[in-house]
């Protein structure tokens, strides 16, 4: 991994919170220009008072949203699903802003402009998480020995969501008995059916077969308990 990247997720929390911050407010600053410069088709435009008022009224609307939306309590590890929704979410507020600011100080804004800022904001505020946040997944996973969930209901589902964000274990398949559940994605983790177990076992190598069934009956568990895995569950 590339030296910069390396510093980055090695940094402490509240400096890769600081970080994060000053990101955020270049990337919406540039996400404004840009769109202003698309529209007009020309980088030759100078930013008057009103527009200035709309600009900071917009990027302070955007990141109280983020604090609110808990955007920076967890800056690389947690960065998940849900978050790209607060991202979203953040951004049609930030766009929404940005057209009744213009009006409201009378700025240079023109219509389409929050159109074209909403999807150059949303590129530029989640396109760097989502590659820090494969970064460290696909970095950190490989110092994690593999398991697999016995159980992709919801008990499976928190089990691998805990694991991912911490360092012991590494999730790399979901086994479950429901043939309509083979084939689903569940936080990037595939579902099986429990008769590939064998296949799965040689490939993987998991150390542990971790049971995540609430109502599982005894004689299911013990057979569980009886494959081949060496290792404790």
């Amino acid at each position: 991994m590339f030296t910069p990247i390396q510093l980055l997720l090695s940094a402490q929390r509240h400096h890769k919170r600081m970080i994060t911050l000053l990101y955020d407010v270049f990337a919406l600053i540039f996400s404004l220009y840009a769109a202003i410069a698309l529209r007009l088709d020309t980088l030759a435009f100078t930013f008057s008072f009103p527009e200035f008022l709309s600009m900071m009224t917009t990027v302070g609307l955007t990141l109280y949203c983020f604090v609110r939306l808990g955007m920076y309590r967890a800056v690389l590890r947690y960065m998940m699903l849900p978050a790209i929704g607060y991202i979203f979410l953040s951004v049609i507020i930030s766009a929404v802003t940005l057209a009744l600011s213009g009006f409201f100080f009378q700025a240079f804004i023109p219509r389409s402009v929050p159109f074209i800022y909403a999807g150059l904001a949303t590129l530029t505020l989640g396109g760097p998480r989502i590659f820090i946040r494969t970064i460290y997944y696909h970095y950190y996973k490989r110092q994690k020995p593999n398991v697999l969930i016995y159980g992709a209901g919801s008990t499976g589902r928190d089990l691998a969501y805990a694991l991912i964000q911490g360092d012991e274990y590494h999730p790399v398949i979901f086994l479950d008995d429901d043939p309509a559940k083979a084939g689903q994605i569940i936080f990037g983790v595939r579902v099986h059916h429990s008769s590939e177990f064998e296949s799965l076992r040689n490939l993987y190598e998991p150390v542990k077969l971790l049971i995540a069934i609430n109502n599982i009956g005894k004689n299911t568990r013990i057979k569980l308990l009886e494959r081949p895995l060496s290792l404790a569950y």
